[in-house]
């Protein structure tokens, strides 16, 4: 539940930013001339108020379960971020040398 609340801020942050961008898609809209143009503002803004709400939503159900979408309970990344977890590096990974980092004999 804590990851949740540490992430509500953020996601409420680009919420926020999309409805003010809307906002200003609404006024450019509502000052065009062509009728075309007033259209494709006022649904380029409904879809930005759209992917807002579900933004909040996600957010809200996050915070309130404690537990993310994307490795709740039967999801199929939640297995495979389990197995990608409890891997281990290989072992000759960390003692590999770099180029150039040869002790200089006389020093």
């Amino acid at each position: 539940m804590i990851y949740g609340s540490m992430m509500a801020p953020h996601m409420l942050a680009k919420a926020f930013l999309l409805v003010v961008v809307s906002f200003f898609t609404l006024l450019g809209a509502s000052k065009a001339e062509s009728k075309g143009l007033k259209k494709f503002g006022n649904l380029l803004a409904t879809a930005m108020w759209a992917i807002a709400t579900v933004i909040v939503a996600t957010t809200v159900y996050s915070m309130v379960t404690g537990k993310g979408c994307l490795y709740s309970k039967g999801s199929p990344y939640k297995s495979h971020y389990k197995k990608m977890m409890r891997q281990k590096a290989p072992q000759g990974m960390m003692q590999q040398e770099v180029p150039g980092s040869e002790a200089v004999p006389g020093k």
